[in-house]
């Protein structure tokens, strides 16, 4: 009889650490990791006054995981000026807009400071980069940071509106020789929205 208890034991033992596995695995012990699923960043011409200006429209699929936050947070660099036209929105989260000057650019946080999410949400963020200075000839944008904190599983950058040759699309830190920047020089032809969509998936 106690040799029997013993052996049962010993099964009800095993299948708890399976139990725990899988749900560790499953993200329901330990917090599911923050990531994004997905980015899209859309670069196109911004017919301004100056005609020096770009626009980008991002569409980001990012997952809280069990993280309790209030929404997207995107700093811009104000290499190209400070960004305006400044537009958002979401199907699942709130998306209002607040900035702030930080250290490295403009913050630009979408979402309510009252209400918080987890899970995955996708948001809507487009704005203006007013001094691009495309009229020297060269299109050269830091399409994503190098200091992210979260993974991200897909991302795709589509170039539209512009002729581009020379075109060169690198990866890596700033400092080291493979620097994140993707270069192309623009050619003499007129810039039109029928120009077909130049992709670089990263």
């Amino acid at each position: 009889m106690l040799g029997r208890l013993g052996m049962w034991r010993h099964v009800v033992v095993a299948l708890s650490v399976a139990a725990c596995a899988i749900a560790a695995l499953l993200g329901f012990l330990g917090g599911r990791g923050e990531r994004f699923d997905a980015k899209q960043i859309t670069v196109s011409p911004f017919d301004g006054d100056s005609g020096d200006g770009v626009e980008i429209r991002e569409i980001v699929d990012q997952d809280f995981g069990n993280a309790q936050r209030h929404g997207y947070e995107r700093i811009i660099p104000l290499d190209f000026g400070v960004p305006t036209d400044i537009r958002a929105s979401s199907p699942d989260a709130n998306a209002d807009i607040g900035v702030e000057y930080v250290s490295d650019g403009l913050r630009i946080r979408l979402g309510d400071p009252e209400t918080e999410f987890t899970g995955q949400h996708r948001y809507f963020l487009q704005y203006v980069l007013p001094e691009a200075e495309l009229t020297t000839g060269r299109l050269d944008l830091d399409i994503i940071g190098t200091d992210e904190d979260f993974e991200t599983a897909r991302f795709e950058v589509v170039i539209t509106g512009f002729v581009l040759s020379d075109t060169v699309c690198s990866v890596g830190d700033t400092s080291s020789p493979h620097v994140s920047r993707s270069k192309g020089e623009i050619a003499d032809q007129p810039r039109t929205a029928s120009t077909a969509a130049r992709r670089a998936r990263g």
